[in-house]
């Protein structure tokens, strides 16, 4: 009895080491691949300022219920991604695109990827302006997802962090659309609040 509790401390353990040395890296540019952020409509590719968060999901499938949203209801999709279990693991804010559409802000370590250096499904959320998140900005933002390889960051010796390469096989922009069908109602709706009540007065 007492070998059985030994052996079943030391299994646990094992798999507490394994998940806390699972992780991978990418390099978060897309500079090197076709698609890039635009704004309104595809290839219309956006200049300024803007902050970006990228999600990670460990899953062999990639959810369905994002892209389709891509340039359409950024909120839904958004909503969709975290319901569908995506961990945050970056958040990068009042950035300048390098170019249109174009941004290159580095090598990203991510601690929760398992096993460690595996293709898993990676999330680009990416809003205008300086508002240090997307929930925050209230404004005109996108969100894509696609699968792409991670590197081993721990390994030795230390691996090149791969770029986009999911999303350039993906083929779609992430389109932020201008402005929102939602927030056109919504504003529309407010507005014809406002004048009722100025009428009233």
């Amino acid at each position: 009895m007492k070998k059985k509790i030994q052996t079943m401390v030391i299994l646990t353990v094992a798999g507490w080491s394994a998940a806390a040395l699972a992780q991978g890296s990418i390099n978060l540019d897309d500079s090197t691949i076709t698609p890039g952020v635009a704004i309104g409509t595809a290839g219309n590719y956006y200049s300024g300022t803007y902050g970006i968060q990228l999600y990670e999901l460990n899953t062999s499938t990639l959810p369905g219920n994002i892209n389709p949203y891509n340039g359409v209801f950024s909120l839904t999709a958004y909503n969709n991604m975290l319901a569908d279990g995506y961990s945050l693991q970056a958040t990068f804010t009042g950035k300048n695109m390098v170019n249109p559409g174009t941004f290159s802000l580095g090598e990203v370590d991510m601690p929760g990827v398992s096993p460690a250096g595996s293709t898993e499904a990676i999330a680009l959320v990416v809003w205008v302006g300086s508002a240090d998140s997307f929930a925050k900005a209230m404004t005109t933002g996108g969100v894509i997802t696609f699968m792409n390889p991670t590197a081993d960051y721990t390994a030795a010796p230390k691996p090149t962090p791969p770029f986009l390469t999911g999303w350039d096989a993906l083929g779609q922009d992430l389109i932020m659309p201008v402005p929102e069908p939602t927030t056109l109602a919504l504003t529309g709706l407010g507005a014809a609040a406002l004048m009722m009540f100025r009428r009233r007065k």
